[in-house]
């Protein structure tokens, strides 16, 4: 069952973060700190398999000069990871930091919950989702490079969630026949000042000479020339009119592939640039 929980009044809600996140020259107080916003989103589970992956973070730490500070303690942060995907996001925390380097984000995840498409439901209360150790010494997330705080400037970093990965359904060649699952969460950290987006649409020919969108294709990021789809350094699923959108992207270039079943189309050398918006269109065959 889900858990109610007041901290939801003082949360920021869904954002739809077009464009992506931006560097504010903002007053924080003292000479010598800066300001942190962690934002949570998520690479979506495989073709709408879930309808709900929520989960209840009650402490949030950031380790940085002189080890670990909190950023967020006392009430319970609840956010719904199937619901943050192509561009949204979801605030858990805005603070001040001393100027410095931090190079490790802690989230102390206490309870999660998973609802299937076909109505299974699956929860830490029920003892059918296990936590292992997030629920005691929290969900380590390394800032790769090391965040770097600097005085009087906003930075945002992203905790993008792959649900595919994280949600670990036993036995696994079933996952809507599961007995049970594992939270092993599997995070990407990146600073939203350092990296870049791909946005576009997935169509395909409706008979009468027109395209529409198509719903519910994978897109994946691919290093160039790899052709093992599970290698993806990115994937998302585009939304029913096939708009996709995949935020905090490294800097690179990449090969891109939209798929649909058996249906595929791929798009190579594409450059993401710090700050920038890459658009790759796709018309699957």
């Amino acid at each position: 069952m889900l858990r109610a929980t007041p901290a939801l009044a003082l949360l920021t809600g869904l954002t739809s973060s077009c464009g992506g996140s931006s560097e504010d020259s903002t007053d924080f107080g003292p000479r010598g700190n800066g300001g942190l916003t962690l934002e949570v989103t998520d690479a979506p589970f495989a073709h709408g398999l879930v309808s709900e992956a929520r989960l209840w973070v009650d402490e949030i730490q950031i380790r940085g000069p002189g080890g670990f500070r909190t950023l967020h303690s006392g009430s319970t942060i609840e956010f719904d990871l199937a619901g943050l995907r192509n561009g949204v996001t979801q605030e858990l925390v805005s603070s001040s930091l001393p100027v410095g380097s931090y190079d490790q984000v802690r989230l102390v995840i206490s309870d999660a919950y998973l609802r299937l498409i076909d109505g299974d439901e699956f929860s830490t209360a029920q003892d059918t989702l296990h936590l292992t150790s997030t629920a005691n010494s929290g969900l380590k997330l390394n800032i790769t490079p090391p965040l770097a705080v600097q005085d009087g400037v906003a930075r945002t970093l992203l905790l993008d969630f792959d649900l595919t990965k994280t949600f670990k359904a036993v036995p696994g060649n079933d996952p809507l026949d599961a007995n049970w699952y594992q939270l092993l969460p599997v995070v990407k950290v990146s600073n939203l000042s350092q990296t870049g987006e791909l946005r576009g649409a997935v169509r395909e020919h409706d008979g009468t000479g027109q395209l529409v969108g198509l719903g519910d294709a994978t897109v994946y990021v691919l290093a160039p020339g790899e052709d093992d789809l599970a290698l993806a350094v990115q994937t998302t699923a585009s939304e029913a009119d096939g708009n996709y959108v995949l935020l905090g992207v490294d800097p690179g270039t990449y090969d891109i592939v939209a798929q649909f079943g058996a249906r595929e189309e791929r798009s190579d050398g594409r450059v993401v640039v710090a700050g920038s918006v890459t658009i790759v269109d796709f018309v699957l065959p």
